[in-house]
């Protein structure tokens, strides 16, 4: 019987469900393969009772389940969701955690809030440099313009109009792209 598959064939039915556009169907394979530690089937599963497949509480029940085990998106995810609800505690932990885990918008929101001193962070253009950085090189696009505009006005370090062009360009190569991705 296809319920005694590993938890990769459990997942891999999930994602075939989604591409048939049976949400219930996948929603189902999710869970089996979540049941089994599936990161990943953790995470969409997760995302399905959030959405509205379920209670909201069982979906940050299963995103957190993921975000222990390192997924960055979940972590992001709970991030987002303790912001809306106003937990500064947990949503700090969560941003810090994706950012940690290579999230390059977790380490852009981290970066922000270290610029701007906020949600109980004491303010540091220098670790807010530092984010930036680790999301930049990634691609983050506002990551670059931001760098680029630190170093303009010399934010946290020596004004470096070279490296403020640098990165300038780097943010406008990066905004036409996503632009020819928008028209294609």
């Amino acid at each position: 019987m296809s319920e005694h598959l590993d938890r990769d064939a459990q997942f891999a039915l999930g994602e075939e469900c989604i591409a048939f556009r049976a949400p219930e169907k996948a929603a189902y394979w999710f869970r089996l393969a979540a049941e089994q530690d599936h990161i990943e089937a953790q995470y969409r599963y997760g995302e399905q009772l959030y959405r509205g497949r379920g209670t909201r509480e069982e979906g940050i029940d299963w995103l957190i389940k993921a975000g222990k085990q390192g997924h960055s998106k979940a972590q992001l995810k709970l991030a987002r969701h303790y912001h809306l609800y106003e937990d500064k505690i947990h949503f700090v932990h969560w941003l810090r955690e994706a950012a940690e885990c290579g999230s390059s918008q977790g380490q852009y929101m981290l970066g922000l809030l270290y610029y701007k001193g906020e949600q109980g962070i004491r303010k540091s253009l220098e670790i807010a440099l530092h984010w930036f950085h680790i999301a930049a090189e990634q691609g983050h696009m506002d990551a670059q313009s931001k760098l680029g505009s630190m170093y303009f006005y010399g934010e946290g370090v020596a004004v470096d109009l070279e490296i403020s062009e640098y990165w300038t360009i780097k943010a406008g190569e990066a905004a036409m792209e996503m632009l020819k991705e928008m028209h294609d």
